[in-house]
C-alpha cells in the first residue's frame, strides 16, 4: 500500500483498496494482537496525520 501511495499519491487509495484481493485466511493470535494494538493507540489518540507519515517515508 505505501508503494502505491509513493508511485501515484493519495487518490489511488480508495481504487487500490476497492479492488485488492480478499484475504481468505484466518486471522492468527499474532495479527490479532497487533490488530487490538492499533486499536487501543487509536483510542488513545496516539495516531500520525498521513502527510507527517509520507514525510517521514520519503514520499
Amino acid at each position: 500500500m505505501l508503494a502505491s501511495l509513493a508511485r501515484n499519491g493519495e487518490r489511488s487509495l480508495p481504487f487500490d483498496l476497492a479492488n485488492a484481493t480478499l484475504d481468505d485466511e484466518e486471522e492468527t493470535p499474532d495479527e490479532r494482537a497487533a490488530v487490538a494494538e492499533a486499536n487501543a493507540a487509536l483510542a488513545r489518540g496516539d495516531a500520525r496525520p498521513l502527510g507527517e507519515v509520507r514525510r517521514k517515508l520519503g514520499l
